[in-house]
């Protein structure tokens, strides 16, 4: 077995699959890369245990003859054993020798036996097309292979740069010596496609407004404040014969629509759908858990804690550790205080889990005890909002949206409140949360927008003109001098206000911002407009270390007059000072010319420093 020192960036499960990492193809076949499988089997099993729940499916990689189905391509152990082997060692990669990934794809492929399945299931539909293109082994693929490949997969442009990502990991491993037989030709290049969607939408992932949430919340309350009664008639449909079925179910229809369309034989499948539906709705406004927390729930999951209602969630945390302490890293539970009102919509749950699947110790399951998958219990979601004429897609995910945006947009210091709830390991991904939410988003923005006036105003303020001491700079004497000519300075204090104002508006209208560059610096122009400093640098955005006074969009404030001018009566002093490097001298005289072009009054105080001390020409190089 590995010892734990040399086994920094192993999977957790290694520890228990007891086998010594080969570090090189080929791989012996009697390799156990999982507790119940091996290297040379066609079908890699998980324990289910190992899985999230809702993904308990998920847990066999399967490498060749995966269907019974005639029209489905796939590998076929006997004419493709190549392929087979290749794929296999790719997944044996994907399994031990991950650690050799560099950059983001180390940190993005978190070794989780879901991770894996997700990775193998779009490589080797990958591995069927280059089957298809009648390519037989990796020794063949080049970008011409790869580029057909890709386009027979029709996927999204989404779908095409992750497979791009797990292209370029095969030929990583490749390179290794990791796989076998890999390409000929050392650089294949892969060109991803441009997003420019935003499919938060299509996918159920942005948050509800505030009359969505309420009209999906009252309608999950109906059904669990009439939990009890569904439950009763479930327990009648079950007793009664089949001829007098048909009438219950016309008659539930009356007070539960939804059950209008339903047949005998999934009349019990539709009632307990919607039970555990609207447990969920109610659960992910409260807990915002994760999927795989939700369908974790089991009889024992509510409880009291020193007096409080709680509800105990857990989840499968398979991260990439040591050998050493992988035993007590698998996986936590959380728990969580919770409204007293979670005590009867669990009540409800194991009601109806006594009558459909009594032996079963899960609470989302199907009437016959198996656990939902991810996926399903996502249409089961889907489904709800149709049948009750919702105008929008439901995901899973939608509360954990929801609930980040309404407490980010009614707590104060809320980030580390909610990185709590999510269960997030750093407020950095909370944050991205609120940010994904456009409720978010337009508040941050009228704040942002308040703050950019707030801030204008004030510099507006400063105005000669409008009452203030004064403004330099090109850009400040330009405004000056255009508020001259509007006679502005024989308004009265209020007039003085409004115009402040028209003059925030119109900058705003043409896009025009004031950006601080330093104490008393702002660079006021269009966000489109390229300054002294971006001319500079030869990029468009503005460089504030590269910030000079004669840039037509700098704007002074009257502070930074008096700091000039007591530079300039102080000159004999600092400039006569033997102390000081002769070099630092010629620099701050310099800079102290250069100033002087933001504040064209004072040069006469300049020239006349000079003309008493005719000396200290030598430092401006007059």
């Amino acid at each position: 077995m590995i010892q734990a020192e040399q086994s920094e960036f192993q999977p957790l499960w290694f520890a228990f699959a007891k086998v010594e990492r080969q570090d090189s193809a080929p791989y012996n076949s009697a390799s156990i890369v999982t507790p119940i499988s091996n290297y040379g089997a066609d079908e890699w099993e998980f324990p289910e245990n190992w899985l999230p729940p809702g993904s308990f499916r998920r847990n066999k990689l399967k490498f060749s003859d995966w269907t019974l189905r005639s029209n489905e391509p796939q590998l076929v152990r006997g004419t493709d054993d190549e392929l087979i082997e290749q794929l296999k060692q790719f997944a044996y990669c994907l399994i031990f020798h991950r650690h050799h990934l560099t950059g983001k794809r180390k940190k993005k492929f978190n070794a989780r036996p879901r991770t894996i399945g997700s990775e193998f299931l779009a490589m080797r539909r990958f591995f069927v097309e280059l089957k298809n293109a009648n390519i037989d082994t990796l020794k063949w693929l080049d970008d011409i292979i790869v580029e057909k490949c890709l386009q027979k997969m029709q996927a999204t442009p989404e779908r095409h740069n992750v497979l791009i990502d797990y292209i370029e990991c095969l030929l990583a491993f490749c390179q290794l010596g990791l796989i076998e037989n890999g390409p000929k030709r050392r650089s294949i290049v892969l060109k991803p496609k441009l997003i420019a969607k935003d499919s938060s939408k299509s996918r159920g992932t942005q948050p509800l407004t505030e009359e969505q949430t309420a009209e999906v919340i009252s309608r999950a309350l109906f059904y669990l404040e009439n939990g009890n009664e569904l439950c009763d008639l479930i327990a009648l449909f079950k007793r009664i014969s089949r001829r007098h079925q048909k009438r219950v179910i016309a008659q539930a229809s009356i007070k539960y629509p939804t059950l209008r369309n339903g047949k005998r034989h999934n009349f019990v499948s539709k009632i307990s759908k919607l039970i555990q539906t609207s447990a969920f709705h109610i659960t992910g406004l409260h807990l915002a858990p994760r999927i795989s927390e939700f369908l974790s729930q089991q009889r024992s999951s509510v409880g009291l804690h020193q007096g409080r209602s709680v509800m105990f969630c857990d989840r499968v945390t398979l991260m990439m550790t040591t050998v050493k302490s992988a035993e007590t890293l698998y996986g936590h539970s959380r728990y969580f205080p919770v409204h007293p009102y979670m005590q009867h919509v669990h009540a409800v749950l194991i009601r109806l889990k006594d009558l459909t699947a009594p032996d079963s110790e899960w609470l989302f399951t199907s009437p016959s005890g198996r656990p939902w998958g991810t996926s399903h219990f996502n249409h089961m979601l889907r489904q709800f909002c149709l049948d009750h004429g919702f105008t929008r897609v439901f995901s899973s995910h939608t509360w954990r949206k929801t609930v980040v945006a309404i407490t980010t947009l009614s707590t104060s210091n809320s980030l580390e409140a909610l990185r709590e709830l999510l269960g997030h390991a750093g407020v950095a991904e909370a944050v991205s949360y609120a940010l994904s939410s456009p409720f978010v988003k337009a508040e941050l923005d009228r704040a942002n927008r308040k703050l950019a006036n707030d801030y204008l105003e004030e510099i507006l303020g400063d105005s000669l003109t409008l009452g203030g001491r004064g403004l330099g700079g090109p850009q400040g004497k330009t405004l000056e001098e255009n508020l001259k000519v509007r006679s502005v300075n024989n308004k009265g204090k209020d007039d003085k206000k409004q115009i402040i104002k028209e003059v925030v508006v119109q900058s705003q209208t043409l896009s025009i911002a004031a950006l601080k560059v330093g104490d008393g610096i702002d660079c006021f122009k269009q966000l489109n407009r390229r300054g002294a400093c971006s001319k500079a640098s030869g990029d468009n955005l503005p460089n504030v270390a590269g910030c000079r006074p004669a840039c037509e969009f700098r704007m002074e404030r009257a502070f930074r007059r008096d700091m000039i001018s007591d530079r300039i009566k102080t000159a004999p002093t600092w400039l006569e000072e033997r102390t000081v490097p002769m070099m630092d001298r010629v620099r701050q005289a310099r800079e102290l010319l250069e100033n002087l072009k933001g504040w064209p009054e004072l040069v006469p105080d300049f020239q006349h420093m000079l003309e008493n001390h005719p000396i200290l020409k030598r430092f401006f190089g007059l």
